[in-house]
C-alpha cells in the first residue's frame, strides 16, 4: 500500500487526497504550527485541513521531528508534498529524511525554496538576471538603508524575507511611508505566526506580471500553465489583485518567462515537485518576484483542468502512481479568466447577497463569494483579504467575451454594496 505523506494540506491542498485516492493511494495528513497559524489568518478564505487526524507536529524542535520521521518509516511512508506554503519547509526537510533512511535525520532544509533572502542570493550567485535586494534584519537598519534612496527617481518594494502571496508586500516612495511600512513589519507576525525578523527591500520592477506552474521529476521540469496577473495598487502603496488570465504556451511572453523559469528552477536545485513562480517582465527583460515550492494556491490547478484537462497537481499525483512521464507543455481548450474581488475603500453590504445573479453571465463557469448581509468589509489590503471577498471563474471562447462579462460580474458584486 502506498502511503503519502500531506503536509498543511491548505487550499489547493485539498485536491490531493480524492485524486491520490483515484488510484488507491492513502494520504497521512501532517499538520505543522505553521499550517495552524495559516489557518487561523486565512479565516474564512482557507477551508482548513483536507482531513481532521493524521499526525501532528507540535513544534519545530529536534525531538519532535525525529519522533515525526520515525513515524514515518514505521508506516512506510516514501513520498512527500507540500499542501501549502505553510507546510513547504516541513515538507522540504521530510523528503530528505525518507530518501535515505541510513542517514541521520537533519534539524533544518535548505531555506532557498521558501526564504525569499536566501533565493535572492542563490540567483545572484547563480548568474541568474534578478531584482537588486537588500535584508533589513531591524527597523533602524531599514531606515539607514531608505535614507540612502533617491525617491525621486526610485521606489521601493518592502516584503518579509518569509511569507505567502502579497501579504505585507507594499511599495513605498518615501522615506516616511518606508519608515512606516517597516515599522508594522518589525512589530508584526508573518503568515505563519513568526515574528518578522528581516525585511527584503527590492528594486521596484514595474512591468507585466506572469506566473509559471511547474511540477518537476528528476530534474525534468513539465510546464502546466502560464498565466498574466493584473494587480491594482491601493492609495497606501499595496498591491491587490484583480485578475489572472491563461496564455497559451506558443504566445511570446509565454515563451520568454518558461525559458526564466526553468533557469530558477536549476539555480534553486529544484528536482521534484510542483512550484509556483512569479515573474515580472519590463522591455523584454523577466524577473523573479516570487517562488512557491508548492501548488498554485487558491484551487488554481482545478481551473487550469478545466482549461487543459490537466494541472501541475494531477500530473505530479500520476507520476506517483503510475509513473507517468509528464507532457512538456499544454494546450488550452477554451480562453479562461479568475476575476478577484476586492474593495478600494471601506464599505458595508447590503441586505440583500445573492449569488446566482453571477451565474446568469454566460462566461461565468463558478462563483465563490464570502459576503454576508449587512456585514462591513474593510478595504483590501493582500490576497488574504481578496479571497475572503471571493472570486469568479470564467471560460469563454475568446478574450472579447471575457472581457464583455468581467464587467458584468464586477458590476454585480458591487451592487451588494449599500451606496456610499
Amino acid at each position: 500500500m502506498t502511503i503519502v505523506a500531506l503536509v498543511d494540506p491548505l487550499s489547493s491542498g485539498q485536491m490531493y487526497p480524492p485524486l491520490l485516492a483515484e488510484h488507491g493511494i492513502d494520504v497521512l495528513v501532517i499538520t505543522t504550527p505553521r499550517g495552524v497559524a495559516a489557518t487561523h489568518q486565512k479565516n474564512a478564505s482557507s477551508r482548513g485541513c483536507a482531513h481532521q487526524g493524521g499526525l501532528i507536529l507540535p513544534s519545530m524542535e529536534r525531538a519532535d521531528i525525529t519522533s515525526l520521521v520515525h513515524s514515518l518509516f514505521r508506516l512506510g511512508v516514501r513520498h512527500i508534498i507540500a499542501g501549502s506554503e505553510a507546510g513547504v519547509p516541513v515538507a522540504l526537510l521530510l523528503q530528505t529524511a525518507v530518501a535515505d533512511t541510513r542517514a541521520p535525520i537533519p534539524s533544518q532544509t535548505s531555506s532557498v525554496l521558501f526564504d525569499k533572502a536566501a533565493l535572492a542570493h542563490r540567483l545572484s550567485d547563480r548568474g541568474v538576471p534578478a531584482l537588486h535586494s537588500r535584508e533589513l534584519h531591524s527597523k533602524a537598519e531599514g531606515l539607514a538603508f531608505v535614507s540612502t534612496v533617491d525617491f525621486a527617481q526610485d521606489s521601493l518594494v518592502l516584503k518579509p524575507s518569509i511569507g505567502a502571496g502579497s501579504i505585507g508586500v507594499a511599495r513605498v516612495t518615501s522615506i516616511a511611508q518606508a519608515g512606516e511600512h517597516l515599522s508594522t513589519l518589525f512589530d508584526a507576525e508573518d503568515a505563519f505566526g513568526t515574528p518578522v525578523t528581516c525585511v527584503l527591500a527590492q528594486e521596484y520592477f514595474a512591468g507585466t506580471e506572469y506566473v509559471v506552474d511547474t511540477v518537476s521529476f528528476d530534474g525534468v521540469h513539465s510546464i502546466a500553465n502560464v498565466c498574466a496577473y493584473q494587480k491594482v495598487l491601493s492609495a497606501d502603496g499595496l498591491f491587490v489583485y484583480s485578475r489572472l488570465d491563461w496564455l497559451e504556451q506558443s504566445a511570446p511572453p509565454a515563451r520568454l518567462v518558461i525559458d526564466h523559469a526553468r533557469l530558477v528552477l536549476d539555480a534553486l536545485g529544484r528536482e521534484n515537485g510542483c512550484s509556483h513562480l512569479e515573474i515580472m517582465v519590463r522591455a523584454g527583460q523577466p524577473r523573479l518576484i516570487d517562488f512557491g515550492a508548492r501548488a498554485h494556491g487558491a484551487m488554481h490547478p482545478a481551473k487550469t483542468f478545466e482549461l487543459t484537462g490537466s494541472s501541475q497537481i494531477h500530473r505530479e499525483v500520476s507520476r506517483i502512481a503510475n509513473g507517468t512521464v509528464p507532457p512538456d507543455g499544454y494546450a488550452l481548450a477554451r480562453c479562461g479568466r479568475i476575476v478577484f474581488f476586492h474593495r478600494l475603500r471601506d464599505g458595508t453590504v447590503g441586505e440583500t447577497v445573492d449569488s446566482e445573479k453571477f451565474l446568469t453571465i454566460p462566461s461565468v463557469f463558478s462563483i465563490d463569494l464570502g459576503l454576508s448581509p449587512g456585514s462591513f468589509v474593510a478595504r483590501t489590503t493582500d490576497l488574504n483579504s481578496s479571497l475572503r471577498l471571493g472570486l469568479c471563474f470564467l471560460t469563454a471562447e475568446n478574450e472579447a467575451e471575457l472581457d464583455r462579462d468581467e464587467m458584468r460580474v464586477r458590476r454585480v458584486f458591487d451592487s451588494f454594496f449599500a451606496q456610499d
